[in-house]
Protein backbone atom coordinates (compact mmCIF):
# COMPACT_ATOMS: atom_id res chain seq x y z
CA UNK A 1 0.00 0.00 0.00
CA UNK A 2 1.60 3.25 -0.78
CA UNK A 3 1.96 6.43 1.47
CA UNK A 4 0.54 9.84 0.43
CA UNK A 5 1.22 12.63 2.06
CA UNK A 6 -2.74 12.22 4.13
CA UNK A 7 -2.85 8.81 4.99
CA UNK A 8 -2.55 7.85 7.98
CA UNK A 9 0.86 6.47 9.65
CA UNK A 10 0.34 3.00 12.06
CA UNK A 11 2.86 1.91 14.71
CA UNK A 12 2.15 -1.14 17.11
CA UNK A 13 4.03 -1.90 20.28
CA UNK A 14 2.89 -4.77 22.10
CA UNK A 15 -0.10 -5.54 19.67
CA UNK A 16 -1.41 -1.83 20.22
CA UNK A 17 -1.59 0.23 17.10
CA UNK A 18 -1.27 3.68 17.42
CA UNK A 19 -2.09 6.70 15.10
CA UNK A 20 1.52 8.84 15.14
CA UNK A 21 0.13 10.84 12.17
CA UNK A 22 1.10 14.00 13.90
CA UNK A 23 4.68 13.23 13.88
CA UNK A 24 4.83 12.48 9.85
CA UNK A 25 8.04 13.98 9.80
CA UNK A 26 9.25 11.32 12.20
CA UNK A 27 7.57 8.69 11.20
CA UNK A 28 6.06 9.30 7.83
CA UNK A 29 8.35 8.54 4.53
CA UNK A 30 12.29 9.70 5.23
CA UNK A 31 11.25 10.21 8.87
CA UNK A 32 13.96 8.69 11.11
CA UNK A 33 11.66 6.25 12.74
CA UNK A 34 9.87 5.43 9.08
CA UNK A 35 10.66 1.81 9.44
CA UNK A 36 8.61 1.43 12.69
CA UNK A 37 5.46 3.12 10.36
CA UNK A 38 3.06 -0.08 9.29
CA UNK A 39 4.13 -2.81 12.01
CA UNK A 40 4.60 -3.81 15.46
CA UNK A 41 8.63 -4.00 16.20
CA UNK A 42 8.17 -4.85 19.79
CA UNK A 43 11.44 -6.95 19.47
CA UNK A 44 13.45 -3.55 18.17
CA UNK A 45 11.88 -1.31 21.10
CA UNK A 46 13.29 -3.91 23.37
CA UNK A 47 16.48 -4.52 21.88
CA UNK A 48 17.17 -0.84 20.13
CA UNK A 49 18.18 -2.82 17.16
CA UNK A 50 16.18 -1.38 14.48
CA UNK A 51 17.63 -3.06 11.36
CA UNK A 52 17.37 -6.44 12.84
CA UNK A 53 14.64 -6.50 15.10
CA UNK A 54 11.59 -5.14 13.19
CA UNK A 55 9.02 -7.80 14.61
CA UNK A 56 7.15 -8.55 17.27
CA UNK A 57 8.58 -12.36 18.17
CA UNK A 58 9.75 -11.61 22.11
CA UNK A 59 11.49 -15.35 22.40
CA UNK A 60 15.09 -15.10 23.64
CA UNK A 61 15.09 -11.47 24.20
CA UNK A 62 15.66 -11.91 27.41
CA UNK A 63 18.77 -13.10 27.10
CA UNK A 64 20.39 -10.11 26.41
CA UNK A 65 19.59 -9.16 30.13
CA UNK A 66 21.46 -12.10 31.17
CA UNK A 67 25.06 -11.96 32.39
CA UNK A 68 28.01 -13.75 30.13
CA UNK A 69 29.67 -16.38 32.05
CA UNK A 70 32.88 -14.62 30.85
CA UNK A 71 34.91 -16.15 34.33
CA UNK A 72 34.39 -19.87 36.85
CA UNK A 73 33.04 -18.63 40.08
CA UNK A 74 34.60 -22.13 41.69
CA UNK A 75 32.83 -20.97 45.17
CA UNK A 76 29.55 -21.54 43.88
CA UNK A 77 28.08 -24.95 43.54
CA UNK A 78 26.17 -26.17 40.49
CA UNK A 79 22.75 -26.18 42.57
CA UNK A 80 23.70 -22.40 43.59
CA UNK A 81 24.34 -21.45 40.21
CA UNK A 82 21.08 -22.77 39.11
CA UNK A 83 19.46 -21.21 41.78
CA UNK A 84 21.10 -17.67 40.42
CA UNK A 85 20.31 -18.48 36.81
CA UNK A 86 16.25 -18.96 37.42
CA UNK A 87 16.76 -15.64 39.72
CA UNK A 88 18.21 -13.85 36.91
CA UNK A 89 16.45 -15.30 34.24
CA UNK A 90 13.05 -14.20 36.19
CA UNK A 91 14.58 -10.61 36.26
CA UNK A 92 15.47 -10.28 33.13
CA UNK A 93 12.20 -11.51 31.70
CA UNK A 94 10.53 -8.39 34.18
CA UNK A 95 12.72 -6.56 32.42
CA UNK A 96 11.55 -6.78 29.46
CA UNK A 97 8.49 -6.81 30.32
CA UNK A 98 9.33 -3.14 32.07
CA UNK A 99 10.46 -2.31 28.33
CA UNK A 100 7.79 -3.46 26.69
CA UNK A 101 5.34 -1.36 29.06
CA UNK A 102 7.53 1.84 29.41
CA UNK A 103 6.97 1.93 25.36
CA UNK A 104 3.71 1.29 25.59
CA UNK A 105 3.34 3.91 27.92
CA UNK A 106 4.91 6.14 25.64
CA UNK A 107 2.75 6.12 23.01
CA UNK A 108 -0.43 5.99 25.14
CA UNK A 109 0.12 8.86 26.85
CA UNK A 110 1.80 11.15 24.57
CA UNK A 111 -0.42 14.01 23.66
CA UNK A 112 -0.36 14.04 19.97
CA UNK A 113 -0.96 9.95 19.21
CA UNK A 114 -3.50 7.73 19.81
CA UNK A 115 -4.97 4.48 20.08
CA UNK A 116 -6.00 3.02 16.42
CA UNK A 117 -6.85 -1.05 17.11
CA UNK A 118 -4.97 -3.99 18.13
CA UNK A 119 -3.19 -6.27 15.63
CA UNK A 120 -4.47 -9.72 14.97
CA UNK A 121 -2.23 -12.71 14.96
CA UNK A 122 -2.23 -15.50 12.86
CA UNK A 123 -1.45 -17.70 15.13
CA UNK A 124 1.72 -16.65 16.89
CA UNK A 125 4.87 -16.68 16.07
CA UNK A 126 6.45 -19.36 14.48
CA UNK A 127 10.00 -21.10 13.41
CA UNK A 128 13.01 -20.61 15.04
CA UNK A 129 13.30 -17.77 17.82
CA UNK A 130 15.14 -14.57 16.10
CA UNK A 131 18.82 -14.52 17.49
CA UNK A 132 19.81 -11.73 19.20
CA UNK A 133 21.33 -9.00 17.57
CA UNK A 134 25.07 -7.71 17.47
CA UNK A 135 24.38 -4.56 19.44
CA UNK A 136 21.82 -6.14 21.96
CA UNK A 137 24.58 -9.12 22.68
CA UNK A 138 27.13 -6.03 23.14
CA UNK A 139 25.11 -4.86 26.24
CA UNK A 140 24.86 -8.13 27.93
CA UNK A 141 26.83 -7.90 31.39
CA UNK A 142 30.03 -10.14 32.32
CA UNK A 143 29.70 -12.03 35.14
CA UNK A 144 32.66 -11.01 35.95
CA UNK A 145 31.90 -7.26 36.22
CA UNK A 146 28.91 -8.59 38.44
CA UNK A 147 31.02 -10.11 40.68
CA UNK A 148 33.41 -7.16 41.15
CA UNK A 149 30.61 -5.01 42.19
CA UNK A 150 29.51 -7.30 44.62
Amino acid sequence: MAQTPTSPLYVAVNGTIFDVSANRMIYGPGGSYNFFAGRDATRAFVTGCFKEDLTNDLRGVEVMFLPIEDVEDETVTSAQRKIRREKELRAARARVEETVKRWTGFFANHAKYFEAGRVIEDGGVHGEPWPLCESAQKQRPKRSAMMEKS
